[in-house]
């Protein structure tokens, strides 16, 4: 396939994966965007996440939420914005790479196989799955450029696959693994275990240059509470999610690593593997082990990349065993990644064009009058939890407390009721689903009565998902 025909189609690629995004900004809202939404927010106005507020994850979404707000505004609109561009990116960087391995036809596959799968699989949510899958990916094609130059490999290209792994550390903790995986792979052969300590100091210079923020702003022990201990000490497997096996809309989703996984595991039974093939199996293995401890759709985005480079390679033929069988092989993984793309690309397009979703964030908006309305602009307001939420352009006379019944310790209970006492909001918004969970009685027993004892009064906010609680006396 010609370069211009490929970046024709590349073109019409971006142009239909921006424009469902676009009309995806303000729908579907799914709960964790408020939580980084909200962190974001507060970053843009100065806090220092784990000094001023706690959180148990790795620190990236909340400072790159902040920067577009910085860019674009601060609104929710904002962060939709910023992932519908990182998307794009990932996008070319896709098929740049499958073109670089297999040809500008397999590049196209791809980039078209990607564009599609990550809007069906939440690609458009502001969290932080989406950051991580692409510093992964750019981190994967910088170090295949080392690994494949046997004669004279460059040290560039190794410290760069080492710093963008370290700013996927940076993104979500369990890009570890990829880091790790990504140092082995480089010690496994001579030629590339020359540049192992480049590979360690790109990543370590992303998680130096944090550690130095956090120390000058004084909040490097809690950082390394939060982002280490917490998830090991306190939240450990709780948050363990296999739902991904049982349903059939998440099976689904599982198509990704499966089309990936199958042309290589056919490719060995056949003849063995290459050190391309190890590479990307170890990639995509690994960018899959990076949704740990919830393997969910959105948490698998990281391994869509590169199961939508080995499928574009299938497509081409180039992973048969000997080279030359192509043959009715290729023809038919041609026509189903044709259907697939084509016709995961135009429901993505359909439903999200069809305005069936109506304006959510307005929606939101609305709680946030109703909030006022019932407690007014000068008194506090207690988010319960803080990820249910998306009250963007908040007064800076009103207190919001963020709380979240699954990112608990008896220590952060007890915190949480004594900053209660001291602010004594007047109000609190209370998610629905919370009142409802048992956890939320097991998980914070005490947290629980104390709303029970001093809020009463409750008034169903509009939509039906939250409740707002007047403070007795």
């Amino acid at each position: 396939m010609d370069s211009k025909p490929a970046f024709a189609a590349l073109a019409l690629i971006l142009a239909a994966q921006l424009a469902c995004h676009a009309a995806f900004s303000k729908a579907l809202v799914f709960g964790d965007e408020g939580y980084y939404a909200n962190e974001a927010d507060f970053v843009s106005r100065g806090m220092v996440i784990y000094r001023d507020f706690f959180d148990n994850h790795s620190p990236g979404i909340a400072y790159a939420g902040a920067a577009g707000f910085a860019v674009f505004g601060r609104s929710f609109e904002s962060g939709r914005l910023v992932v519908a561009l990182v998307q794009a990116a990932a996008t070319v960087a896709v098929f740049y790479f499958a073109s670089r391995l297999y040809g500008n036809f397999a590049g196209t596959v791809a980039a078209g196989y990607y564009a599609a799968a990550e809007v069906l699989m939440g690609g458009f949510w502001f969290i932080t799955e989406q950051f991580l899958a692409f510093f992964i990916l750019l981190s994967a094609f910088c170090a295949w450029q080392y690994f494949s130059a046997r004669e004279k490999p460059r040290g560039r290209d190794i410290f760069l696959a080492g710093f963008f792994a370290g700013v996927a550390l940076l993104f979500k903790q369990p890009a570890a693994c990829f880091a790790a995986a990504l140092a082995a792979f480089a010690a496994s052969d001579k030629a590339s275990a020359r540049g192992v300590p480049l590979l360690l100091a790109g990543i370590m210079l992303p998680v130096a240059l944090a550690s130095a923020y956090f120390l000058a702003s004084g909040a490097l022990p809690q950082a390394a509470y939060g982002v280490l201990l917490f998830n090991f000490g306190v939240k450990g497997m709780r948050d363990a999610d296999f739902s991904l096996l049982f349903t059939p809309f998440s099976l689904l989703q599982m198509a990704p690593l499966l089309v990936g996984a199958a042309p290589l595991a056919w490719k060995a039974a056949k003849g063995g593997w290459s050190r391309l093939d190890a590479f990307l199996f170890a990639w995509i293995a690994c960018a899959a082990m990076a949704a740990f401890p919830r393997f969910t759709t959105y948490h698998l985005m990281a391994a869509l990349a590169p199961a939508a480079i080995i499928f574009s390679g299938a497509a081409e033929g180039a992973l048969s065993a000997d080279g030359r069988e192509a043959g009715w092989r290729g023809a038919a993984l041609r026509g189903a990644i044709a259907f697939f793309a084509l016709d995961a690309l135009a429901v993505a397009a359909v439903a999200a064009l069809s305005g069936q979703m109506g304006d959510e964030i307005s929606a939101y908006s609305q709680v946030e009058s109703y909030v006022h309305a019932h407690c007014g602009l000068s008194e506090g307001v207690f988010g319960f939890p803080g990820g249910a939420y998306f009250f963007m352009n908040a007064t800076p006379a009103t207190y919001y407390l963020e709380f979240s019944p699954w990112l608990v310790s008896p220590e952060i209970e007890a915190d949480t009721i004594a900053e209660l006492e001291e602010k004594r909001p007047d109000c609190a918004v209370v998610w629905n689903r919370w009142l409802e969970l048992s956890e939320s009685r097991t998980a914070t027993p005490r947290l629980y009565a104390y709303v029970e004892d001093n809020y009463g009064g409750a008034w169903p906010a509009p939509g039906g998902e939250f409740t707002v609680l007047k403070r007795n006396g």
